[in-house]
């Protein structure tokens, strides 16, 4: 039994290993203006996508209709060499080999959003307020092999999934300057996973025919996310959030693969911002934020305390040993003329895989750390405005020897990498 449990171990390490990040960290597209200058907007907004960032930060600006387009160009490939498990020679699928995981490059999408301000009075208490809405994309991924890879199965593997948001936002001016805000947040899952024959059997699942090849399975959820943003005087203003867990819906149909049969829940967020108005021209925007991943089991959950007791899909089955993880981002803004506005930002984000994690987890894991953005906005009325951002992840490599380490199972190395670009356009309105 131990030596089917450690063979099951080198197998999940290599589906890990090579299928990329069905769910990553937060790679949030929202905000043309904010994302050309690195989305350093927790104390920076600048249109109504800002909700993404700061609910608080919604009546800085003001009463404005926004409507986006974005695409994403993703590449990534996976080597595995060295593996001697026998299996036949070509044309028959071979084990060992470079693997093109992205085959489906492109994403395309749209986001929308509206704010709008109130001055109302309470009594002796003249008070302003804003309300808005938006809708945006939380993260997409989508792996799909252009080849069979014998040891996940019998069709090409892959794993999409899209995490969509829409978020309601109240926002209330409590004296001059300082603003708290709340959102009511509507998370929306889905989830597709393929390719992964190998596995759905009672030997390595809890929950057989519940692995693979189901087709799309939604999960949602309703949160909150609370801030504050504070015009502490013209040239300083800073900003915080905090978002507690969030409890999503279970995914069925993969209920005997993902850990605490089929739970993924959004993580408690922290996050702060401060920006610096240096003249009427310029602006430079930092921020901060943490995710505690450790609250979720199904990713959080080390694969070898689990690996030799439990089975996929149970409430303490194996997970992928993420840590808690932290972003940073900054951004500078500057008014060219009364026509243009151009603006530029630098993202980094750290990885919660741990590399002693790394052959078992790489599964959900988002492999660019790095992001360069530019951005523009140009005004062709003071109502009307068109802005478009370009961001370019560098390219990030992960390799380990011996991350197929169990010899019955043939061993191998890994090497897998990814780069990113993305390009977005927006229309704003404000009256």
């Amino acid at each position: 039994m131990k030596f089917i449990k450690f063979n099951f171990l080198a197998c999940l390490g290599l589906l890990a290993t090579l299928c990329g990040m069905p769910e990553k960290s937060e790679a949030i597209i929202a905000s043309v203006k904010s994302t050309g200058m690195g989305q350093a907007a927790i104390a920076y907004p600048q249109d109504s996508l800002a909700v993404a960032f700061n609910p608080a930060a919604m009546i800085a600006v003001g009463r404005r209709v926004d409507g986006e387009i974005y695409w994403a160009h993703d590449r990534g490939r996976a080597t595995v060499s060295n593996n001697k498990f026998p299996i036949p020679p070509p044309p028959f699928p071979q084990i060992n080999g470079t693997f093109n995981v992205m085959r489906t490059h492109d994403v395309y999408g749209a986001n929308f959003g509206f704010n709008t301000c109130f001055c109302s009075q309470l009594g002796c208490w003249n008070f302003e307020w804003s309300f808005g809405s938006a809708l945006y994309n939380r993260d997409f991924q989508k792996t799909t092999f252009n080849k069979i890879q014998p040891l996940f199965g019998t069709s090409k593997p892959g794993i999409e999934a899209l995490h969509e948001e829409i978020d309601t936002s109240l926002a209330i001016r409590i004296w001059d300057g300082h603003t708290l805000g709340v959102s009511v947040d509507w998370h929306i899952f889905r989830v597709k996973v393929n390719g992964l024959q190998n596995f759905d059997n009672p030997m390595f699942s809890s929950h057989p025919g519940h692995v693979t090849n189901r087709g799309y399975n939604y999960s949602q959820g309703v949160g909150v996310t609370v801030g504050y943003y504070g015009q502490l005087c013209d040239w300083l203003a800073i900003g915080a959030t905090y978002r507690p867990k969030t409890r999503m819906k279970r995914f069925t149909k993969y209920d005997g693969f993902f850990a605490q049969h089929g739970r993924i829940d959004i993580p408690e967020k922290i996050g702060a911002g401060i920006a610096f108005t240096f003249s009427p021209c310029w602006a430079l925007a930092f921020d901060y934020e943490h995710f505690r991943w450790h609250q979720i089991k199904a990713l959080s959950n080390k694969i070898l305390p689990a690996i030799l007791t439990e089975l996929l899909g149970t409430d303490e089955g194996v997970g992928f040993g993420w840590r808690n993880q932290n972003k940073y981002r900054v951004g500078i803004n500057y008014f060219l003329n009364d026509c243009l506005t151009i603006r530029a930002g630098f993202v980094h984000v750290q990885t919660p895989t741990p590399r002693s994690q790394l052959a078992t987890n790489v599964l959900l894991d988002d492999l660019v750390q790095d992001y360069l953005t530019v951005g523009f906005t140009w005004y062709f009325s003071c109502c009307m405005e068109f802005s478009g951002f370009f961001a370019h992840g560098f390219k990030h490599t992960l390799k380990k020897k011996g991350a197929i380490p169990v010899p019955i199972f043939g061993g191998g190395d890994i090497k897998l990498n990814e780069s990113k670009n993305a390009l977005g356009f927006a229309l704003g309105w404000c009256w």
